[in-house]
């Protein structure tokens, strides 16, 4: 069996439990922040909700600079179920083209030409995305 087959198991596992918990954040406290210099349960929830997505089309290249990036927040329940689902469709059309030459291959996260960290694409796969 590809690898890939296994990943997209899980992703799907990962999906179903995932979406139980964005279905459960109250829409009424997406503004609510566990600490004053912490991001929004709103933005926390889309952090997760697009991660899927975002991961998978990083991983298409063998490195990602880190831009940098402030966190928009979710103004509704929706958005968050909505940015999951086409999160995760967009990822396992993305994931479903690779094989396994590629996903052993190195990926590296870097900051400029710093690199962060470097690891097969498969393990990258299976540690940040699922």
């Amino acid at each position: 069996m590809p690898i890939i087959d296994s990943i997209l198991m899980e992703l799907d596992q990962e999906a179903a439990t995932t979406r139980r918990v964005l279905e459960r954040v109250p829409e009424a406290s997406l503004t609510w922040k566990p600490h004053a210099k912490s991001m929004s349960l709103g933005q926390l929830a889309l952090h997760v909700a697009s991660t899927p997505g975002q991961v998978a089309e990083i991983v298409t290249s063998d490195s990602y600079d880190v831009p940098e990036f402030t966190q928009p927040a979710a103004k509704t329940s929706a958005e968050l179920l909505s940015t999951l689902d086409s999160g995760i469709a967009s990822a396992k059309r993305i994931l479903g083209k690779m094989d396994d030459a590629f996903l052993q291959r190195s990926w590296s996260l870097q900051r400029g030409n710093q690199v962060l960290f470097s690891a097969p694409r498969v393990g990258v796969i299976r540690t940040i995305l699922l």
